[in-house]
C-alpha cells in the first residue's frame, strides 16, 4: 500500500516512471520499520516500531508468502488496544494456526494467554525470550520479529546469530 501511495504521488507531481521505480528500488526501512537484516546465518525482518491488529496480520499474511522453507515467527503483544486485547490476541494467534512457520516465539502476556492453544515456547517478556534463545540458538533460518514498541522486540537481535 505504501509503494502504491508513492507512485501515486509521483505521478501526480510527473515524475518519471524510471526515477518512481529506481527510488522505490534503493529503498532501505530502518529504524526497526520492516528492516531486512542479516544475524550470522539468520536473514531477519524486523519489524518492532508498531504493532496493531491490522500490520500484525499484514506481517504475517506477508512473511507466510515468502518462498523460504525454514521460519521463525517471533510476535510480542500489541500494546494500547483496551477492551479489545485479549480479542485481538487470540485472533492472530488463530491466524498463526493457519500459517507456515517451523518455530514460533510468543513474548508478552497478552499473547501468553493464548500460549497452550498453539505450539509454541512463550515467555512474559523479551528478556527471558532472548534467555531462551541463546540457550537454543537459531541458525540458517529466516525470521519475522514483530511486536509494538512497549515489548521491544528488537532486543531479540542481541541473542540471534551469536
Amino acid at each position: 500500500e505504501n509503494i502504491i501511495a508513492a507512485v501515486a504521488v509521483g505521478n501526480y507531481f510527473g515524475v518519471e516512471a524510471h526515477l518512481i521505480d529506481a527510488a522505490i528500488s534503493a529503498y532501505s526501512p530502518d529504524n526497526s520499520r520492516s528492516q531486512r537484516l542479516k544475524k550470522g546465518s539468520n536473514n531477519i525482518i524486523l519489524d518492532a516500531y508498531n504493532a496493531n491488529p491490522s500490520s500484525m496480520e499484514a506481517a504475517i499474511k506477508n512473511f507466510a508468502l515468502l518462498a523460504d522453507k525454514e521460519k521463525v515467527i517471533c510476535i510480542g503483544d500489541m500494546a494500547e488496544l483496551g477492551d479489545e486485547s485479549e480479542k485481538e490476541h487470540k485472533k492472530i494467534v488463530q491466524l498463526l494456526k493457519e500459517v507456515p512457520y517451523q518455530q514460533l516465539i510468543l513474548v508478552g502476556k497478552n499473547f501468553n494467554k493464548f500460549s497452550s492453544e498453539i505450539n509454541c515456547v512463550s515467555f512474559d517478556n523479551v528478556q527471558a525470550a532472548s534467555d531462551w534463545i541463546r540457550k537454543n540458538p537459531i541458525r540458517s533460518k529466516t525470521i519475522l520479529i514483530k511486536g509494538s514498541r512497549s515489548t521491544k522486540m528488537e532486543a531479540l537481535l542481541e541473542a540471534i546469530g551469536e
